[in-house]
This record gives C-alpha cells, structure tokens and sequence, in this order.
C-alpha cells in the first residue's frame, strides 16, 4: 500500500467512479523487511481510503462468514475496499507473525511441517 501509484489508483478509481470494483487488502501487518508501523505505517488504512470516497469494510481476514457479509455488502455507488486483519503466516505456528517466511524457500522438514499444522487446523 505504500507504492505512489496504489494511491493514484484509489484517486482514479473514485474520479472515474468504478463502482464496480472491490480491492481487498491482506492486512497482515507486515512487508517485506519488516513491520509495517516501524517501516512505513498507513494506519488507519481506513480512515485514509474513506477520506477518497471509497465505501470501506475492515474485517477478520480469517473468519469466512465476514468475507462473505462482505462480499453481499459491496457498495454499487462507489469502489469498494476490505480490509482483511490477518495473522502473517496463520496455522503454521512457526510461521506466524514471523517475517522471515515472507521470502524464504522452506526446507522439506519446514514444508511437511507446516502441511501437518495446516491439516489439522
């Protein structure tokens, strides 16, 4: 969310008033090297979309009856964004809130570990 041109697109997308359009946002609090707060933080991503006319929805990015209220509660008047509060790397305890497996290539070991979690989540 920190690149120039998400933002010109949020203003284009209002000017030309894409109604039609819904951007969800995995909001996982962190970026590639890093937490967002401590390297670029754009909280309250909400209000800030808001303030550009856009209809706004922050939800559990993990609770799949929020995703789906969500999607039937989709603005037709103006662009749409959701906000998705995540857990970077859920259901994988080793991974979670760990921001070396954003990039990282896991291991066998890691990879059948994390299958297992996963399964039994």
């Amino acid at each position: 969310m920190q690149i120039g041109t998400t933002w010109e697109s949020v203003l284009i997308a209002k000017q030309h008033n894409l109604s039609n359009l819904a951007v969800w946002v995995d909001n996982n609090k962190f970026q590639a090297m890093g937490k967002t707060e401590e390297i670029l933080n754009i909280e309250p991503l909400d209000e800030k979309i808001r303030s550009f006319g856009w209809a706004v929805q922050r939800i559990d990015g993990h609770d799949f009856g929020a995703i789906d209220s969500a999607l039937k509660n989709l603005s037709a008047s103006s662009p749409n964004m959701i906000i998705c509060d995540t857990v970077k790397g859920k259901g994988w305890k080793r991974a979670e809130h760990n921001n070396l497996y954003h990039y990282k290539n896991l291991s066998d070991e890691e990879y059948n570990e994390a299958i297992k979690e996963l399964n039994e989540a």
